[in-house]
């Protein structure tokens, strides 16, 4: 805040300097402010030419008209400013005329020329870096100027203003994204069209863009599928399902002086600890604890199966927001809260949100709808809702339940459930894994994207299915056998590791040296070593969790 605070006091400062102003004392308009400049260089260079003729003999085309690279003269100055600076150019100008300092100290245009130098005014080019400082808002003054005084002129210019304005204003929003048509062949376009084959402008941006669907594809885009199902999108993090599930799958293997919980143990925890706390932690148990089985009063607690110190991992949060809003969570709106909880997930933007939220419930009160909208969730979960409470198989009693049913009943984590013999999930889990697998006519650029995997693998997958549907089309027939090697060098572990390395240390830095330390992403950072190499994970990490564009919370 600090750092943004100084930066528009300086391109304050910067914006009043260049401006100027008037006789009048107020602020010239920029046109009248580049008309200035450019008629100071003017005056600037007559001045300079005259004093290298008359006192620098042999001295004007090493200034003037001399190409060399490694001379910062005016001819560098003028023709390639990028490599030489505006500093380049003063000091060598300095340098020149300072070898001449004492004879020259009363002559007029000498000391013109060092004292334009010296407040950085000597020979401005229309183009120069300080530019940056001009807002926008001070060009569309500008073009609103201009189109006024053509106005009565061209009947086009009047029929069009406004179209031409927003050509200035409109920018797209970068959930958006590429406005390519055909996504399916660009793995940098996710843009969702309302009409296809239409041409795009700023004037009919909305009705030619699905702008709420091209930003729920953008954030579908950069979530991971199911680890189990992979055809399947996983949980948002805050998602009731996914929540409860965590909360279980580590409350199912708390012990308390060795033993487990009860079935009925369990709900009270839930009813009297999570659901009325957002952090858990042991305090809250205890109290439970000896208020309701008192024959843990006169015990000494032993406590085991954190997955924090002293605190429970997994929590509530959702459920607790929800409640506050709706005064319950229950069958009725549970799916509604759902949908929901992924569409704050999805739609970091506010104005997208409200309308969906309109549109799809209209029962939502604005009281409401305002609590709603201040709320923050981010972040995606490994699992998807099939997984955890679509599957189902019977239990020990003969009855359908699902994975969190299962977990809800029993002492068991996810782990056991899925992996014991008692029920079905692993099979059915293998047979839906062997269903997604579907023969296709043609492999596009999207499902190789989809597959798990590093960048560097699908790349050569992709690579691959390119040459062979050459070979096909030459041949004109299909391959009996197709084999495909991806060698790897012992370089690509060096890189990981690398990677990790640098990644903690400016972790660490950033603990150490700032107040913008993200304990939850240095976490997830050390869950996901292994898949550093995914371009979006590293993405994430390098950006500390958040987004480059609008500093947001991903």
């Amino acid at each position: 805040e600090v750092y943004s605070l100084l930066k528009n006091i300086y391109s304050s400062i910067i914006l009043r300097e260049i401006l100027g102003t008037d006789e009048e004392g107020k602020v010239r308009l920029l046109s009248q402010a580049m008309i200035n400049r450019y008629d100071d260089f003017k005056k600037d260079l007559a001045i300079l030419k005259r004093l290298i003729k008359e006192h620098f003999k042999g001295k004007y085309n090493y200034i003037f008209r001399e190409v060399d690279d490694k001379t910062p003269n005016y001819y560098n100055y003028m023709n390639r400013p990028g490599k030489t600076s505006q500093i380049d150019f003063y000091n060598f100008l300095k340098k020149v005329l300072n070898q001449k300092r004492e004879e020259l100290a009363d002559n007029d245009d000498y000391k013109y020329c060092i004292k334009r130098i010296e407040d950085n005014n000597f020979l401005l080019r229309q183009r120069i870096k300080v530019n940056a400082a001009i807002p926008y808002q001070i060009h569309k003054q500008e073009l609103i100027a201009i189109l006024e005084n053509q106005a009565p002129y061209y009947e086009t210019i009047r029929k069009n203003k406004d179209k031409i304005i927003s050509l200035l204003e409109f920018r797209i929003p970068y959930y958006v994204g590429p406005l390519n048509y055909d996504r399916n062949n660009n793995k940098y376009a996710w843009v969702v069209r309302k009409k296809n084959g239409e041409k795009i402008y700023p004037w009919n941006f909305e009705e030619v863009v699905d702008v709420k669907a091209s930003a729920e594809e953008f954030i579908r885009r950069m979530t991971n599928k199911c680890t189990y199902l992979p055809k399947e999108d996983v949980l948002p993090k805050y998602s009731l399902i996914l929540m409860e599930f965590n909360v279980l799958d580590e409350l199912n293997k708390i012990t308390i002086n060795g033993d487990k919980l009860s079935y009925e143990l369990k709900l009270e925890i839930i009813e009297e600890c999570f659901k009325k706390y957002k952090i858990v932690r042991e305090s809250h148990l205890v109290k439970v604890l000896r208020k309701y089985y008192k024959y843990y009063n006169s015990e000494k607690l032993d406590i085991r199966g954190y997955r924090k110190e002293k605190q429970f991992a997994g929590s509530l949060t959702s459920y607790i927001d929800f409640t506050n809003i709706f005064g319950e969570v229950n069958d009725s709106n549970f799916e509604m809260i759902e949908t929901i909880i992924k569409w704050i997930t999805i739609f970091q933007d506010k104005k997208i949100l409200k309308e969906k939220i309109k549109e799809n419930y209209p029962e939502i009160t604005d009281a409401q709808l305002k609590k709603i909208l201040a709320l923050n969730y981010s972040g995606w979960g490994r699992l998807s809702r099939k997984l955890i409470y679509g599957i189902t198989t019977p239990d020990q009693s003969g009855l359908e339940s699902t994975i969190l049913h299962i977990m809800r009943k029993t002492n068991q984590n996810f782990m056991q459930v899925i992996n014991s013999n008692k029920y079905c999930f692993a099979k059915k889990i293998e047979k839906i894994q062997k269903e997604s697998i579907q023969k296709k006519e043609k492999v596009t650029l999207a499902d190789v994207q989809d597959i798990p995997g590093s960048p560097a693998i699908k790349k050569a997958i992709w690579q691959a299915i390119k040459i062979v549907n050459e070979i096909i089309k030459i041949m004109k027939c299909d391959p009996q056998n197709i084999y495909i090697e991806n060698t790897r060098s012992s370089g690509k572990k060096e890189r990981t590791r690398s990677r990790v390395t640098w990644l903690k240390e400016c972790y660490k830095k950033l603990k150490v040296e700032t107040d913008i330390y993200n304990q939850e992403v240095a976490r997830e950072l050390n869950e996901h070593l292994e898949t550093i190499d995914n371009e979006k994970l590293f993405l994430y990490f390098i950006q500390n969790g958040k987004c480059m564009y609008s500093g947001e919370t991903l």
